[in-house]
């Protein structure tokens, strides 16, 4: 399971950016929010929201307590040595745990320092930037796109662009007098 950003916000501070950079060699994969359920409700765990008010009442949650996953292969997950697996299974490199991600959703894969994304015969698809990822052929990522597993949306980083994330986060921390 991911850590929130909050966790990395605070470990980018405690560390500083360089110790940090140093540490966490490796993309990241963000939360946008949590993936709604089939009938269209919350799958989350409960936690604090906040609510924002417009033509429909809406549930928010803290973009800081949103996990963010760490694309990175993880020693005894699954037999998948070249490739850093997502899905809802408890086998998978990194496991988001909605309804509507297959066990074995997707795969991302490095060649050369650039990162792709093939969708494994999920039932719900996997989408970068909304357009659908095919079984058979890679697609790129790139720093900031968007990746939706089924219901589930994402941001993935370059290692750089997450440091930089972290920055930015932590300033604003800083400046609300919070951390």
């Amino acid at each position: 399971m991911g850590r929130p950003l909050r966790w990395y916000v605070r470990e980018y501070d405690d560390l500083g950016p360089v110790r940090f950079a140093a540490e966490h060699r490796h993309p990241f994969l963000r939360l946008l929010a949590r993936p709604l359920a089939e009938d269209g409700s919350d799958s989350g765990s409960g936690r604090f929201v906040t609510m924002r008010v417009g033509k429909n009442l809406e549930s928010v949650p803290d973009p800081l307590e949103l996990p963010v996953y760490s694309v990175r292969k993880v020693e005894g997950k699954n037999v998948f040595a070249m490739m850093i697996t997502v899905g809802r299974a408890p086998n998978n490199d990194i496991q988001i745990d909605a309804s509507s991600i297959s066990k074995f959703h997707a795969y991302l894969e490095e060649r050369d320092g650039a990162w792709s994304i093939r969708d494994a015969n999920s039932s719900n698809g996997t989408f970068v930037n909304e357009v659908p990822v095919a079984n058979d052929a890679s697609t790129p990522l790139a720093e900031g796109d968007e990746v939706r597993f089924a219901r589930a949306k994402c941001r993935f980083h370059t290692h750089e662009g997450f440091v930089e994330l972290l920055a930015r986060e932590a300033e604003r921390l800083r400046q609300r007098g919070t951390r």
